[in-house]
């Protein structure tokens, strides 16, 4: 049976969570699981394999927060990103490869230092919020930090990139 009362995979003391699980091939969250809030430092670092075999199912939505190295080098190749999400921690995806992303989310705000870094199948072409077309806030929805390396090396399918007016820092 799921409990969902569940706030947070991993622990910024231990690096504990699924670290080091190297034959997980699936992790499913059931539907109605909506209390997770934070995956933290090393959650799933070095899970799965790098031919891509780390399938995330129904990731939770409510999902606030991804600390540092969360998925550093795991096979993670997951196309989305929970909608809810405001911060990526410092190689929260470093040589996460495999990683499929093409868009990120609305309400994201802060990529830090190398979260990306060597994530070479991303495909995303936007980044940011363009301000002009909406009376939202920029600070409200849209990334406004982006740290120094976060994309190195990253979407060496991507020809062209947009960064929009409601970033203010990029390093």
């Amino acid at each position: 049976p799921a409990n969902s009362s569940y706030e947070v995979i991993g622990d910024e003391e231990r690096s504990s969570g699924f670290y080091q699980m190297q034959k997980l091939n699936t992790i499913y969250f059931p539907e109605d699981y909506t209390s997770l809030k934070y995956i933290a430092e090393n959650g799933f670092a070095f899970s799965g394999n790098t031919a891509g075999n780390l399938d995330i199912v129904n990731f939770p939505s409510t999902i606030e927060y991804i600390g540092y190295k969360a998925f550093f080098m795991s096979g993670v190749s997951m196309e989305e990103l929970p909608q809810n999400l405001t911060y990526l921690g410092p190689e929260a995806f470093y040589f996460a490869y495999n990683l499929k992303l093409t868009t990120l989310p609305s309400g994201l705000q802060y990529i830090l230092n190398d979260a990306f870094n060597s994530c070479g199948a991303l495909q995303m072409t936007e980044f940011g919020y363009d301000t002009t077309q909406s009376e939202m806030s920029a600070m409200e929805n849209g990334i406004v930090y982006i740290g120094p390396q976060a994309f190195m090396s990253a979407g060496d399918q991507v020809p062209n990139v947009t960064l929009h007016n409601s970033i203010t820092h990029l390093s």
